[in-house]
Order: C-alpha cells, then sequence, then structure tokens
C-alpha cells in the first residue's frame, strides 16, 4: 500500500530507468510477456554478476 509519494527533484533523472533487483525483474518479465528468451538473459546478468545463484 502506497504511504506517501515523493516529490521529485527537478535535477532528477525521468526517462524511466528503474533500479530493481535480479529476481523482481524476471518475475515482471514473467507476468508481462512471459519471453523465457528475455528471463534467460536477466538470469544470466544476476549470475555473472554474483547476485543469483547458479540453478543447478
Amino acid at each position: 500500500m502506497l504511504s506517501f509519494i515523493a516529490e521529485i527533484p527537478e535535477s532528477y533523472e525521468t526517462t524511466g530507468y528503474v533500479v530493481m533487483n535480479f529476481d523482481t525483474a524476471i518475475e515482471m518479465i514473467r507476468a508481462i510477456e512471459g519471453r523465457e528468451e528475455r528471463i534467460e538473459v536477466i538470469r544470466r546478468a544476476g549470475i555473472l554478476s554474483g547476485m543469483l545463484a547458479e540453478a543447478t
């Protein structure tokens, strides 16, 4: 639930750049488009960055 709305400073980046963790990104991609190719790219990036464990 939204608890407050923050004002965005004029110098703040507003072009649509979003930062999230790899698990959230994978869940969003799966829910929105379900393309396994894109999910695999994100999963590999997470593994290479050390943020996701490689599936065995």
